[in-house]
């Protein structure tokens, strides 16, 4: 077994990476780091809010959601009350509540609808992949589906989504990112 780093060295590394950022991202990033390691967060006045739990004022108990979204959720500020407004998870279909999805142009709303497909299959099952057939149909609903534009304007989402029409899709790292802030405007908080 390896020997364990010694405290005064890990919270030094700590230090060094924390130093740059505002009080806010610094407790953020703390806690994004706990939920991954299912420690749960640091409440405020420094114990944990339990083992994989995030505090009932915070947007509710997480329970129901694997490491990877509690991580998501905690770095990209979304409560459990935000996805139950934007997402109905039932076993395993995850439908999108709204019937309209942020954006200025049909290009803006294809994309966003495609991006809000994988992170409700990231919230249901912690990996961000969907079939295009999901991704389409969530577009028929939202009222944005092109026939003649849409696989150009789904190319053009090359940052946000990896993969295609025959082998699936894959919500990317700033497609995540991009996803919270679509969920916490579709539904703001206290909203």
């Amino acid at each position: 077994m390896a020997k364990a780093p010694e405290i005064t060295a890990v919270a030094t590394e700590l230090y060094k990476l924390l130093k740059p950022l505002e009080s806010d991202m610094r407790s953020r990033a703390i806690n994004a780091a706990l939920m991954l390691l299912g420690d749960g967060e640091v409440n405020r006045d420094g114990g944990t809010g339990g083992k994989g739990r995030r505090r009932e004022e915070d947007g509710g108990d997480t329970d129901d959601f694997g490491p990877k979204v509690k991580g998501w959720m905690t770095s990209n500020g979304v409560s459990k009350e935000q996805l139950d407004r934007v997402f109905h998870i039932d076993g395993g279909t995850v439908d999108i509540l709204a019937n309209d999805v942020p954006g200025k142009t049909g290009k803006a709303k294809t994309i966003n609808s495609y991006v809000l497909t994988g992170v409700g299959q990231f919230v249901r099952s912690s990996e961000p992949k969907f079939d295009d057939k999901q991704g389409r149909e969530a577009c028929v609903k939202m009222g944005c589906y092109q026939r003649t534009n849409h696989t150009s304007f789904i190319k053009s989402a090359a940052s946000l989504l990896s993969g295609g029409k025959t082998k699936g899709w894959i919500v990317t790292g700033p497609g995540l990112k991009a996803g919270a802030e679509l969920v916490k405007e579709m539904a703001p908080s206290g909203g």
